[in-house]
């Protein structure tokens, strides 16, 4: 009875000294961030993404982003005709870190406008190949939960969803990704 009692003291000891390092890590967070992020398009294709992000407060809730991608996707509309589309975009937008768990997970959601250039090409049945271009303007939604590995490095699982203007359908993205804060 008296070890489980000493054991029992000891490890309260340990988890207070564990939540003192871990109230002086959150208040002591780095405010910047460079990130990649890679993902599967549900509706076919793949998305890489580079960019930046900029905390307001030192407890890591709020904050701006701006990223670039590059975004594959292909299809079929039944008419024997094949259409393979490649976009480059630009993303600026902000996130909201949910304060529910504080030690090493961060929910986040965001918001973003996004805009670019995408290049459809399209061959089949009837068409050898043929090609357009266009400008795009669109609006993106994101979910995500980010796992600190140490103070300045963390991986991220991330949903997203993509409309633009030119779309008929939005685009699903699943992936994850490595964030370098400094």
């Amino acid at each position: 009875m008296k070890r489980s009692f000493l054991l029992g003291c000891l490890l309260l000891i340990c988890l207070a000294i564990n939540a003192q390092e871990t109230a002086k890590s959150q208040v002591e967070m780095l405010e910047h961030s460079v990130f990649v992020t890679a993902g599967a398009n549900l509706n076919g294709g793949i998305e890489v993404s580079l960019g930046s992000e900029y905390f307001f407060n030192t407890n890591h809730t709020t904050s701006i982003y701006g990223l670039i991608d590059y975004h594959t996707a292909h299809g079929d509309d039944f008419e024997r005709v094949f259409h393979f589309t490649k976009k480059a975009m630009a993303e600026i937008g902000a996130r909201y870190y949910i304060p529910a768990v504080k030690s090493r997970f961060y929910p986040y959601i965001g918001l973003a406008a996004t805009f670019g250039m995408q290049m459809i090409e399209k061959w089949g049945y009837d068409i050898s190949r043929s090609e357009s271009a266009g400008y795009l303007f669109g609006g993106v939604g994101t979910i995500g939960l980010e796992y600190m590995l140490a103070r300045n490095v963390a991986v991220e699982a991330v949903a997203r969803i993509k409309y633009t203007d030119f779309d008929d359908d939005p685009y699903f993205i699943i992936g994850g990704g490595v964030k370098f804060y400094f």
